[in-house]
């Protein structure tokens, strides 16, 4: 039987795997269905330049990323990972809903590429942020022994996400004709990932305060060395925290 602190590092480390799931879904589900969107947000008349800048505004968000990642990290170490994480879940929503309302460049012309630019930028601190946020975070929460096996959950659900995307933009393939998946399929895994961002959103906040048996131990180490400064390392670290003197120097 698992302990209330097994259960809560359980659900906090799960919660953060499954937002980091759909928070790479999101970003690289636009690299699927490329071919589609550089149809619709770039002048027609030369495929190939269009493809390119269609690629161009998926690597940009790659540029923002570095960014994310020292503003959202900053802001993590000073508000709590939780804020950070619920503000990259936030920017990444936006950004691929975006992406999966914006007209088209036959409907309002140079703005729909450059309005596809501004979301990808959005994914793209988002992805930044989340990278080093939720690492931290899974980290954070994982048993003092296993951290290194925790913080491998982080990576293992970036790849998690990239399958997803791929999955779903295979099945949406499958399934709808090429006239229908041009016409208005290839919006739908946009529109899926920004329903699919609140998943991720019951994030715990911190982690469970220390077992009583290591506060009461800290506890009494520190009245030991508040009664006399010439107290050195304990010698024990059980219950009793019982000390050893330190001799002075003469």
């Amino acid at each position: 039987m698992h302990s209330p602190v097994q259960n809560q590092t359980r659900r906090a480390v799960s919660a953060a795997v499954i937002g980091n799931v759909l928070e790479w879904y999101d970003f690289s589900v636009y690299a699927f269905v490329a071919v589609i969107i550089a149809r619709k947000f770039f002048p027609q008349g030369n495929d190939v330049i269009a493809l390119l800048g269609t690629f161009l505004a998926f690597g940009l968000g790659f540029v923002a990323r570095p960014l994310g990642g020292i503003i959202l990290g900053r802001l993590g170490d000073t508000q709590g990972r939780k804020a950070a994480l619920l503000i990259t879940i936030a920017l990444m929503a936006v950004g691929t809903v975006m992406v999966g309302v914006l007209p088209t460049y036959a409907a309002i012309g140079i703005a729909a590429p450059l309005l596809l630019v501004v979301a990808r930028l959005m994914q793209g601190f988002s992805a930044g942020g989340e990278w080093g946020s939720s690492t931290a975070y899974i980290v954070e929460w994982a048993p003092q022994d296993q951290r290194g096996f925790y913080g491998s959950f982080q990576q293992m659900s970036v790849v998690a996400g990239l399958l997803l995307g791929s999955a779903v933009a295979a099945i949406m393939n499958t399934v709808l004709t090429p006239e229908q998946m041009d016409a208005w399929g290839w919006r739908v895994p946009f529109l899926l990932g920004g329903i699919l961002g609140p998943v991720g959103l019951p994030i715990p906040r911190r982690k469970p305060r220390r077992s009583r048996h290591r506060r009461k131990a800290a506890s009494s180490w520190r009245r030991a060395r508040s009664v006399s400064p010439s107290y050195g390392r304990c010698a024990s670290t059980s219950c009793s925290a019982t000390c050893r003197p330190t001799p002075r120097n003469t």
